[in-house]
């Protein structure tokens, strides 16, 4: 049978147990705060259920406290309303502009993955609907502007010279391999919408704005070059050409 603790005892035993606690709580702190955080969490609405009632009950009390800890603080500083407006104002600032930038990566990502699942259809209308659409619409505004810019940036020394040197130091295409000519006409397409929009804007860095339209197309047409290996890339499937065998086997 077990014998009953005298009252003496059992404050002695929930002391001892008490002393225990805290000692573990102290030599483990980031399990301590999880259990909190865990209790506080499934607890949450009963917690500020409590919170509510003990502010209403004890609200004139915590009020005076307040305006004394003010009076106090204020003849101690008295610039420390002040301060205290101004470091609020600072975290608050801070606070936004984290939000905006956690946003902002938030779109990029977004931008990011759609361009990814969508990009040959993105690559081709690039190719064959938008660029055209903009060179005439400006060419229809501004035919002379346009006429003197292409004179200014001739084909062969802005255009040709760019989109041959592009395509080999950028790319490490060949004029033997296969997509070089799909590349080119996409370089060729680039120069042509560059000078119109530099045209359109009056611009004067027409020439490095040309250089970086050509990569964009190229990049581009081989995206669009290599439209079975995105169709098998999006849908997990893996590429297999016939044509591909090293030992020539037709199968």
């Amino acid at each position: 049978m077990k014998k009953e603790k005298t009252p003496q005892e059992q404050a002695a035993y929930e002391a001892k147990r008490a002393a225990q606690r805290r000692q573990w709580a102290i030599a483990h702190p980031e399990q301590t705060r999880r259990y909190g955080r865990e209790f506080y969490k499934r607890n949450q609405e009963k917690r500020k259920a409590y919170s509510r009632e003990y502010n209403r009950q004890h609200r004139e009390e915590r009020h005076a406290y307040a305006r004394e800890y003010y009076r106090r603080k204020k003849a101690e500083n008295p610039n420390y309303v002040r301060e205290l407006n101004q470091r609020d104002k600072e975290r608050r600032l801070a606070k936004a502009a984290a939000l905006a930038a956690r946003k902002a990566e938030a779109r990029r990502l977004a931008r990011h993955q759609y361009y990814m699942e969508n990009r040959l259809e993105i690559c081709r209308r690039l190719l064959t609907e938008y660029a055209y659409r903009s060179i005439e619409r400006i060419k229809a505004l501004i035919p002379e502007r346009v006429e003197a810019y292409l004179r200014a940036y001739p084909f062969e020394e802005c255009g040709d010279r760019l989109i041959r040197a592009v395509l080999f130091r950028h790319f490490q295409l060949r004029s033997r391999q296969a997509e070089y000519e799909d590349c080119y006409e996409a370089g060729m397409l680039a120069y042509l919408y560059s000078i119109h929009r530099c045209a359109v804007l009056e611009c004067s860095y027409t020439v490095p704005y040309i250089r970086k339209m050509v990569r964009i197309y190229v990049n581009c047409a081989l995206v669009v070059y290599h439209d079975t290996r995105e169709l098998c890339r999006k849908n997990q499937l893996s590429e297999v050409r016939l044509d591909a065998d090293p030992t020539g086997r037709r199968y």
